[in-house]
Order: structure tokens, then sequence, then C-alpha cells
């Protein structure tokens, strides 16, 4: 990344739920370690992945690093608000809050059936 302050924001792993100053959303910085390359990383949300619980084990024994608790708690933030986050088309269709629509629909009133016309000749 060539322009400094875009890499200082990386580095600094914002808060995206901060509407003024979200920094980076859809990114995580890790720091060089020498165990990584000694590169600094970043994550990118939107290539996450999906794999079996089989091979969950065959991964842990793999593991080279671990985030401490406040990094990994900032890593969960922000891949959870990235996740949760609508897209144009569910904006666009009114489902920013899909529970506020429901909650507007049951407050409406039940419109009244119109008055059943009179029985003719029985």
């Amino acid at each position: 990344m060539s322009n400094p302050d875009l890499f200082s924001s990386l580095q600094a792993n914002k808060d995206p739920r901060d509407r003024n100053d979200p920094g980076y959303i859809e990114y995580f910085y890790l720091e060089p370690h020498e165990l990584l390359q000694g590169q600094d990383w970043r994550v990118h949300f939107n290539q996450v992945v999906t794999l079996p619980t089989t091979d969950i084990t065959l991964l842990l024994r793999k593991k080279i690093l671990q985030l401490d608790d406040r990094t990994r708690m900032k890593f969960k933030i922000k891949l959870g608000f990235t996740l949760m986050r609508a897209n144009d088309d569910e904006l666009k269709a009114g489902l920013e809050n899909p529970w506020q629509q429901q909650q507007d629909e049951k407050q409406q009133p039940v419109p009244a059936l119109p008055p059943k016309p009179p029985q003719q000749g029985r």
C-alpha cells in the first residue's frame, strides 16, 4: 500500500461500528511475525471459506500462532460486522432492519371484511 495514511488506517484495525471512522471494514491487519515470513498480512473477509469439521483437528495440528484475546475480539467484531452488512439490493428492498418491517406489519390494523350480501331465497 503506497499511501501511508491508508496503511496506518489498515494497521489500526479500527472499530467498524464507528460511523465516523470505521477504517477498513472488510480487512484485518496482522503484524509481521517471523513465523509468518516476517511480513505483515491482511485478512480479506470476503474470501472466507468453510471447512468440514473433520478437517479442524488437522488444521489445529498445523497452527503456528494464536491471536491474543484483545486482537481475537477485534477480529471477531470486524468479521461479524462485515458479514452482517446489507448489500445494495437488500438496502433498496428496505431490508436493512428486517425485524422492523415485521413490527410495522403487526401494528397496522387488520382490514375489515366487507359485509356479507344478504342471502336470498332459501
